[in-house]
């Protein structure tokens, strides 16, 4: 792995759509976007800071979600997460994440991601296929 910055940080913007409603999870009705596809946007956007640092053959995985979701919004909105590297402890990298529609913060919190060797996870007895 690479060295990492404290505030090293990135952005991206998200087009909602169906798949990302509490409706098609299951909670019948309501059609705005789900906390499940918030805390997504967010892993993927921590994801793509760790992703820099990466050498051949590593990969990361989120073990730690702690976010919480602040207000609705409609399925079509375009959503906004910044997100940046706040701590390091080895292998662990904690981010702090902010998924906003313009200047209205959708939610925000914590994730942490973990540095793995990816033939040696793939080839664990616990992961499935």
């Amino acid at each position: 792995m690479k060295p990492l910055a404290l505030g090293s940080s990135a952005m991206r913007v998200f087009e909602t759509e169906r798949a990302h409603s509490a409706e098609v999870i299951g909670n019948t009705g309501v059609n705005v976007v789900s906390s499940a596809a918030l805390i997504g946007f967010c892993e993927i956007v921590c994801g793509e800071i760790f992703a820099d640092l990466l050498g051949p053959g590593e990969g990361s995985v989120g073990v730690r979600f702690d976010f919480v979701h602040l207000a609705p919004a409609r399925i079509g909105t375009r959503v906004t997460v910044e997100a940046r590297a706040v701590t390091i402890d080895g292998k662990k990298l904690d981010f702090e994440a902010i998924a906003r529609d313009g200047q209205r913060e959708l939610m925000k919190g914590r994730h942490r991601r973990v540095l793995i060797d990816l033939a040696a996870f793939m080839a664990r007895d616990d992961v499935r296929t």
